[in-house]
């Protein structure tokens, strides 16, 4: 029974010995050599065993042909989507690389704009040298041919008025003339000096009576010339004579004026209150002397003004138009009053040169109440100026080769 039991086992063990060499489940049969059975003995054995390796099943040609399919479906999709993903990157650094060329552009566009305004900003303070040079070559050219002919050492100024009060019965005309000539200069001409005639002429009527009156005075006179303002003194001693009725009063006096023009907006062509001036007069009497009078008349004056040019209107580039506001301030000794004047005038310039100056309804009148009166009319024209405009006009405009010899 042994045996046979035996005997099963081994046959059992050979048929699974070689179906797993078969299927290759198995393995492979290797031998081990044993010293003795536990260790103990000196003999030898030659053992054959079986080692079990695992092995997956055999698997079908069409299943291995799905496998292998798969796989290379697999590897096409991760291509394509590495593709996509590529394309996404090349993508976006395709629009940062745009965005980057953007953001250059525009600096480079920016700054070819900044340039272009720095360009133009710089053309435009060129050009207002350039006119300013302009000017100034004008006027030192005017200034040069008038030094040569004396032109400009030569001031004659001619005026009229006429003046009415219906209220008091008081009307009256008058002219007058002032000769400036000034041969002595200073400090590269701006102090001139020299001397002055003054002579005017009246007549009217004082409540029915004749009125005559006449003034004469010379003197030395300085002119000051300053960038943008000047200023002429006039300082004389003369005689002024009344006549009312019969009677006749001769004063001796000291005249004392001047006059002061501010006309830096005009240097600068600004045409809104482009020219201010301010003045004065006095008429001082030292002494006196009466035929057939009466009375003895105080004729001691002292007047101060104020002028401003409203807006310069040129009809041509080198004639000024100008509408201007009065006020005046007088102080008559003998009414021992203040008077106030107000009213409007035009002054008239060409190339640079005072030629006319008119007032017209200028309205006087006795501060804390009582007389008043119109100037109508009242003006004087400058034969001096006319002369020097004359001149100025003549000379000729400065041409491209006198900008390049003067101005650079």
């Amino acid at each position: 029974m042994a045996k046979t039991i035996l005997i099963a086992i081994i046959a059992l063990l050979l048929s699974f010995a070689i179906t797993a060499r078969i299927t290759g489940t198995i393995g492979t049969l290797d031998n081990i050599e044993l010293h003795g059975l536990l260790g103990f003995g000196t003999k030898k054995a030659q053992v054959y065993v079986f080692k079990i390796v695992p092995s997956a099943p055999a698997q079908s040609p069409r299943y291995t042909y799905k496998i292998n399919q798969t796989a290379r479906l697999k590897d096409q999709r991760k291509k394509e989507v590495r593709g996509k993903i590529d394309k996404i990157r090349e993508g976006l650094r395709q629009e940062q690389q745009t965005a980057r060329l953007k953001d250059q552009r525009k600096k480079e566009v920016r700054g070819k704009i900044d340039k272009i305004r720095e360009g133009l900003r710089q053309e435009q303070q060129r050009t207002k040298t350039r006119k300013e040079k302009i000017i100034q070559l004008k006027k030192n050219l005017i200034a040069q041919v008038q030094k040569e002919t004396k032109v400009d050492n030569f001031d004659f100024y001619m005026g009229v008025g006429s003046y009415g009060s219906d209220a008091y019965d008081l009307a009256g005309d008058y002219i007058w003339a002032k000769i400036r000539c000034r041969p002595f200069h200073f400090y590269d001409d701006k102090l001139e000096l020299g001397f002055f005639g003054f002579g005017s002429f009246g007549i009217g009527s004082i409540k029915n009576a004749c009125h005559t009156a006449s003034k004469f005075a010379i003197g030395p006179t300085l002119k000051m010339n300053f960038s943008h303002w000047a200023t002429d003194l006039d300082f004389g001693i003369g005689k002024l004579s009344n006549e009312i009725g019969a009677g006749k009063q001769i004063d001796n006096v000291f005249i004392l004026s001047g006059i002061f023009d501010f006309y830096g907006r005009r240097d600068q062509n600004k045409k809104w209150l482009a020219k201010t001036s301010f003045g004065f007069e006095a008429n001082l009497p030292y002494s006196t002397s009466y035929k057939n009078c009466s009375r003895k008349y105080n004729n001691k004056v002292v007047s101060v003004w104020f002028k401003q040019a409203i807006y310069d209107f040129k009809p041509t580039q080198n004639l000024i138009l100008s509408p201007e506001f009065n006020l005046g301030l007088k102080r008559e000794y003998e009414a021992g009053a203040n008077f106030l004047r107000i009213g409007p005038s035009l002054a008239m310039s060409y190339h640079g040169q005072n030629i006319l100056s008119l007032s017209f309804l200028n309205y006087e009148t006795r501060l804390g109440g009582g007389e008043s009166n119109i100037h109508w009319l009242s003006g004087w024209i400058s034969i001096g100026g006319l002369v020097k405009s004359i001149k100025a006009s003549r000379i000729k405009e400065a041409t491209s080769e006198d900008l390049a010899k003067r101005i650079e």
